[in-house]
């Protein structure tokens, strides 16, 4: 095989080799380009991420604040439950101490009245007046001491009243505080579990974005070495069809010499045999070469 044919069937490898590394080249810059929109939009999900965890985060602050509140309220209105029962108790203990004259204000009142008329209408000695007297005044005494004792009975029953009314209103309180504290318990376990969930995905987008970021960089690596591949086949191919045109030139002026030669003896014999020369074959003996 001659070198031109050799050169040439280099030169269509080298072609399609050059093509095969750009078709691969391009494959892989394709790659890259899908590859980094993939990471562009997972760090995107990355941040939207963050920004959730952050306020959730924040949120699991201000429950965990309302149930710190929360509880104290609980512990001060269980304090004044305490207190309220106590008081109830004390209520209860002394009404339970306290013996009323079994006897009605009415019947007392007449009897000091009949006693008064008696004092009043009939003739009675210093000694049986003194001891009537005596008697009106015990009495009025038990009188008094009665209506005392229904009267602090009666207030004791209202203040009872009262106190088991705001008993009432402080277990209902207490009832309220805890269902907050159960909602915002419930609510706090819901936010425990997606910051979780979330931190997860975190995890494992910044694992998938850290692997993108290496597959890039490797593509990107081979993409650079096809491109070094690719212009030294270019150089190669430059090369070797600089050899093929200094080849076909060497031949072409092979072919033009041996024309001129051949030319040049034509001439000679022409003036050998003294016919008339042309004006071609004086330039050719003369050594100017032809234009055409």
């Amino acid at each position: 095989m001659e070198a031109e044919d050799l050169l040439l069937e280099k030169i269509t490898s080298l072609r399609d080799e050059i093509r095969r590394l750009k078709e691969r080249r391009f494959a892989l810059i394709d790659e890259v380009t899908s590859l980094r929109q993939e990471r562009r939009s997972l760090i995107e999900r990355h941040k939207e991420l963050i920004a959730e965890v952050k306020d959730l985060r924040q949120r699991k602050r201000e429950i965990q604040e309302k149930l710190a509140e929360l509880r104290e309220q609980r512990a001060k209105l269980g304090e004044q439950l305490r207190g309220l029962l106590d008081q109830i108790r004390e209520l209860r203990q002394q009404a339970m101490g306290v013996s009323e004259p079994k006897v009605s204000i009415a019947s007392l009142r007449r009897r000091i009245e009949e006693l008064e008329w008696k004092q009043q209408t009939s003739v009675l000695s210093l000694e049986e007046e003194n001891e009537l007297i005596r008697r009106i005044a015990r009495l009025e005494a038990l009188l008094e001491r009665v209506i005392q004792i229904r009267k602090e009975k009666k207030q004791a029953q209202i203040t009872l009243a009262e106190l088991k009314a705001e008993l009432n209103a402080v277990r209902l309180e207490i009832r309220d505080v805890n269902a907050k504290r159960a909602k915002l318990r419930e609510e706090l376990g819901r936010v425990k579990a997606r910051i979780e969930e979330v931190s997860n995905q975190l995890d494992e987008l910044s694992a998938r974005i850290d692997g993108l970021k290496k597959e890039i960089e490797e593509r990107s690596s081979r993409i650079d070495q096809l491109q070094q591949e690719i212009s030294k086949l270019y150089e190669e191919m430059r090369e070797a069809q600089a050899k093929l045109r200094q080849i076909r030139e060497e031949r072409e002026k092979q072919k033009v010499s041996a024309i001129l030669e051949k030319k040049r003896r034509e001439a000679e014999e022409k003036l050998k045999r003294g016919e008339r020369l042309t004006l071609e074959d004086l330039k050719v003996l003369y050594g100017e070469s032809s234009e055409e």
